[in-house]
């Protein structure tokens, strides 16, 4: 009888790792993408930096295409073009678009004033709106991403990979001004926050 529970027992188990494997070879996460990363191109030229940043979600190819700085042109495409998208990728980088490494980029950090040593809940959320707010401003011209954010010693920061300081500057302090963000006490190429420091440090996620 003893054999036969452990019998039992152990084709329940395998029952259901084979329904759980079955599941998630459905599951769209396991289908195969094409972009799981956005690939970022550029090209400098006499005029400034062209970019094109090729990316997927769901069943959508997307690309972005402009000047450094400038809004892009945006297109998406059904997913069963890959292969031209593929193509156009292959050509452009015969054209001398690249990317740029990771360690090429420069770092900029904005800085606000908080009410005590750490970020409170309110200021909390002002920050990540914001961050939503710049990250999608930063795609869209071409200029980077969010990095990090920090908070402590009374004040919270911000900080991006950009390709070009000066230009990500002139044009966040431009987007800022006016809106319920411009209070910012400095917008700086400081690094980002090292371990040990004192402050409260979110990364993006690997």
């Amino acid at each position: 009888m003893k054999f036969i529970r452990l019998f039992l027992l152990f084709a329940f188990v395998a029952v259901f790792r084979l329904i759980g494997l079955v599941l998630n070879l459905l599951s769209p996460r396991a289908t195969a993408r094409h972009l799981p990363d956005t690939l970022r191109l550029y090209r400098r030229t006499p005029d400034g930096t062209e970019f094109l940043w090729f990316y997927e979600i769901g069943e959508q190819l997307f690309v972005d295409a402009g000047m450094l700085g400038k809004n892009a042109t945006r297109a998406s495409f059904a997913i069963e073009h890959w292969p031209a998208i593929k193509e156009h990728i292959r050509v452009m980088r015969e054209k001398g678009f690249e990317e740029i490494a990771t360690d090429a980029m420069q770092f900029l950090q904005i800085t606000y004033h908080i009410r005590g040593d750490f970020a409170e809940k309110d200021e909390l959320d002002k920050r990540n709106a914001l961050l939503d707010k710049l990250d999608e401003f930063l795609a869209l011209t071409g200029q980077g991403y969010w990095v990090d954010a920090s908070s402590g010693s009374g004040t919270m920061e911000l900080g991006f990979e950009v390709v070009d300081f000066d230009i990500a500057e002139t044009t966040l302090r431009e987007q800022l001004k006016g809106s319920e963000y411009d209070n910012f006490l400095t917008i700086t190429p400081n690094q980002p926050q090292l371990e040990g420091d004192d402050k409260e440090i979110v990364y993006l996620p690997a």
